[in-house]
């Protein structure tokens, strides 16, 4: 098949008239490139900025946890302090109230008035434990005041309560020892004081009671 000839001039002129059109095409191109570069760098830059978020806010969270530990275990051993027993001891009556449905304020603020009214008894200036020990339980009250320290008095107390088969007579004695929230406590030694024991000592198997070195 032959070939249509086609003249120089018309060749050379469609050339022409072609280049100003290829050198848009060109610089389109090359817009187009720096576009896309652009776009991969802002790409970039927005990964750069969401990790170094995320990172700030694990570090901010993690420190926030660390500092409500810090305050827990400070307040654990301050509430220790001031009712007369260790901060595990304390710790492990803690898991024990919780699982018998009591709130840890409540507990602390039982405790708190036990070694208050520990105190009275042992200062001769009576409290209501010491009047119903005194009428009732005088061997109890022979017991308590020759304790050393609370924790003691508080084994002997919840051993003496779970002792008590009457309904009425055990919500006044741990009313007398732990005040308002007397009748609550009562809870804890609800299916005996082996079972109290129990919840104690899987509070220190579970790591929930922290030694006072750790506090």
């Amino acid at each position: 098949m032959a070939r249509t000839k086609h003249p120089v001039e018309l060749i050379v002129s469609g050339k022409d008239r072609a280049t100003p059109a290829l050198r848009r095409i060109g610089r389109s191109v090359r817009t187009l490139g720096r576009s896309v570069r652009n776009v991969g760098r802002a790409m970039v830059s927005m990964r750069s900025m969401a990790v170094g978020a995320f990172a700030v806010f694990a570090t901010t969270r993690i420190v926030s946890k660390i500092n409500d530990t810090a305050d827990a275990l400070d307040r654990l051993g301050k509430t220790a302090k001031v009712v007369g027993v260790t901060a595990q001891a304390l710790a492990q009556y803690r898991h024990a109230a919780e699982l018998a449905g009591l709130t840890t304020e409540q507990l602390d603020e039982s405790f708190v008035i036990f070694a208050r009214t520990l105190g009275k008894m042992k200062a001769g200036t009576g409290g209501a434990l010491d009047t119903l020990a005194k009428k009732n339980m005088p061997a109890l009250r022979k017991l308590l005041m020759e304790t050393s320290d609370t924790g003691d008095a508080l084994d002997i107390v919840f051993q003496s309560l779970a002792a008590v088969g009457d309904d009425a007579a055990q919500a006044e004695f741990a009313s007398a020892a732990f005040g308002r929230s007397g009748a609550r406590m009562v809870n804890m030694i609800k299916g005996g004081y082996d079972k109290l024991l129990v919840s104690l000592a899987d509070a220190k198997r579970l790591g929930i009671a922290p030694t006072d070195d750790e506090v």
